[in-house]
């Protein structure tokens, strides 16, 4: 399986079967004290008991129904010390927290809304800074002296256990227009400066030298930009009269390889996965990237060590890699390829692997319909070709909003063409926010006799010799009753 194939089923699998916390991270996460002023309430909760379901529950993948909790210490709210609320389970894609039966026992912090009127089942809807007690130390430093700290200025944040680094007593600065203030991070990898004058500041953690800042781990309201607010040692950003700035951080290794890949004519080749590969049999780092229009790609942040750069390892021709392995500078196998000594920064630019023997390609395009001639758009068009060692003929593609597709095909490699799609109903439509095909009795009697809700066009048997546009491809049903589309609960 190739490697972009593993993150997309591990992307589905963290959509479906994780904790809203995780499937929420897409989410910038308030400071502590926008977090504090949304809540309803804000307390310290310890998990007493839960509600079984007999199987897990959809897309939690959980047999907990509900959750009793017993109030520990309260920041906000009318709530009191002893007493005991329930929170009900939540649902991954709509970003409500989901708890385990293993999470009897786990003390909280949580931000919370009030539960609807009539109701007594709490929810943590996930968007807010809410997590297990031993991942909010820098709430508690704010929250524990709520009296002394408020109304004050604050800069806060975490450095990740992540960094591979140490996290405690690390040295922060941050340059203001007239003055440098400087702190160390605590035990926890917490730092906070208070009462700062309003203003734009420039933040620079302690590095040592080869690491740099990791641009993938700022996600609070404080970073709109990450682009323009973080470069590799120093991030900036504005402190409001009154207000709070969350800046957590996480270091990665300083260094790249980069280059391009090209046809023999010197073409661009896209989305072409270029791998690094470690010497030593006993690394499985993945260090890999994919080129993008221009052949470009760049790998980043690499653990010292000594490599080797190959294009297509397994060899096994596919559209995007229509050609066997290359190493570089070049060569067909690894006897032949040059290694490189990578350590903390390095920077090797400028690679250039041009692929032999490309094979040749035609276009399929055409347009996909209902059985009443009506277009049927938002469906896949796959081409499947027989498995034969060395070649994945196989090749995909979305159509357009009029239903219109164009993909390209390995000439001569005869296969089927078809399209499909997915007719999502009920409960299942809801959550993920599609089409809800229950009341189509056509696509109903399809998926009853077929025994999938994936609906497919009768295959086209194809030759692909030459260029073929005007194909027709046809759903064997007519248009479905309108209705408004299914909202997500």
């Amino acid at each position: 399986m190739r490697s972009s194939q593993v993150l997309l089923q591990v992307a589905l699998t963290l959509l479906l079967l994780t904790r809203a916390a995780t499937a929420c991270v897409i989410v910038p996460r308030p400071t502590v004290l926008e977090a504090y002023e949304r809540a309803d309430i804000v307390v310290i909760a310890r998990a007493v008991s839960q509600e079984l379901a007999d199987k897990p529950l959809l897309f939690s993948n959980s047999r907990v129904v509900s959750t009793t909790m017993e109030i520990e210490k309260v920041f906000k709210g009318s709530l009191r010390a002893g007493d005991k609320i329930t929170l009900g389970q939540g649902n991954s894609p709509g970003c409500t927290w989901d708890f385990y039966e293993e999470d009897i026992g786990k003390e909280y912090l949580f931000y919370l809304e009030s539960p609807e009127k009539g109701s007594n089942l709490w929810f943590e809807f996930g968007f807010t800074r809410s997590n297990l007690l031993d991942y909010v130390a820098d709430d508690l430093l704010y929250l524990n002296n709520l009296d002394a700290r408020r109304g004050k200025t604050r800069v806060s944040g975490t450095i990740e256990y992540e960094s591979k680094l140490e996290i405690a007593c690390r040295k922060i600065w941050l340059m203001g227009k007239d003055k440098l203030y400087k702190t160390t991070t605590d035990k926890n990898g917490v730092y906070e400066f208070y009462d700062l004058p309003p203003g734009r500041y420039v933040l620079e953690p302690e590095l040592p030298f080869g690491w740099k800042i990791n641009l993938e781990t700022i996600g609070t309201t404080t970073i709109k930009d990450k682009e323009r607010q973080i470069r590799s040692k120093h991030v900036f950003f504005n402190l409001k009269p009154g207000r709070h700035a969350a800046i957590n951080l996480s270091f990665v290794l300083d260094n790249l390889v980069s280059g391009s890949v090209v046809d023999p004519e010197g073409r661009p080749l896209n989305e072409v996965e270029v791998l690094l590969k470690s010497t030593d049999p006993r690394e499985q780092s993945a260090n890999f990237a994919y080129t993008d229009e221009y052949g470009r790609f760049i790998i980043q942040s690499i653990e010292a060590g000594t490599y080797i750069l190959v294009v297509n390892e397994d060899s096994e021709k596919r559209i995007e890699e229509p050609f066997a392995a290359v190493y570089y500078p070049n060569a067909a196998d690894e006897a032949g390829a040059r290694v490189f000594r990578i350590r903390p920064g390095d920077y090797i630019k400028g690679l250039r692997i041009v692929v032999p023997n490309v094979e040749e390609f035609v276009t399929l395009a055409g347009v996909v319909r209902l059985a009443d001639g009506r277009v049927a758009p938002k469906s896949t068009v796959r081409f499947t070709t027989p498995k034969v060692p060395g070649r994945d003929g196989d090749s995909m593609v979305d159509t357009d909003s009029k239903a219109r597709f164009s993909l390209k095909v390995f000439k001569g490699v005869q296969g089927e063409l078809r399209a499909d799609f997915f007719a999502y109903s009920g409960h299942i439509a809801r959550a993920l926010v599609k089409y809800d095909f229950s009341n189509c009795p056509e696509v109903q009697n399809i998926v009853k006799q077929t025994g999938s809700e994936q609906i497919k066009t009768p295959a086209l048997t194809i030759d692909p010799k030459e260029d073929l546009r005007n194909l027709v491809l046809t759903f064997p049903f007519r248009a479905c009753p309108r209705q408004p589309r299914a909202q997500a609960r």
